[in-house]
């Protein structure tokens, strides 16, 4: 992790910052400097398999938990309902 893009806001107090880098916005109210030679870092394939299983795992159980109340929900009615 780390800076990869500084955006300067001109219109605050005081003189902007100089930055080394590649100038991707300038304009009256912002400028945005990409900053040279930043390597974005490489995701470990275990690290986004496992992460994947993980949210999966979430939402499987949020959803056996919604489908648990909608089922006591629909027996409940057919109780008060049915005489």
């Amino acid at each position: 992790m780390g800076v990869g893009a500084v955006a300067t806001d001109l219109t605050a107090p005081g003189p902007a910052p100089e930055v080394e880098g590649t100038t991707v916005v300038d304009d009256a109210l912002l400028k945005v400097v990409v900053l040279d030679g930043v390597a974005e870092p490489a995701v470990p394939t275990a690290w986004a398999l496992v992460m994947a299983l993980a949210w999966a795992l979430h939402v499987g159980l949020v959803l056996v938990g919604l489908a648990g109340a909608l089922r006591c929900l629909r027996q409940r009615l057919r109780r008060n309902f049915s005489g």
